[in-house]
């Protein structure tokens, strides 16, 4: 998707390389939501 440059996740290690500041908070949702439903 348009500013998600990266993804790569080792355990629960998540590296990310972001460009717009919009998808960085999308992204930020995800995780917490991920965190949450462990």
């Amino acid at each position: 998707s348009r500013g998600l440059v990266g993804w790569k996740r080792e355990g629960s290690i998540i590296c990310y390389y972001i460009k717009d500041e919009r998808v960085k908070k999308l992204y930020n949702l995800l995780i917490e939501e991920e965190e949450n439903g462990r």
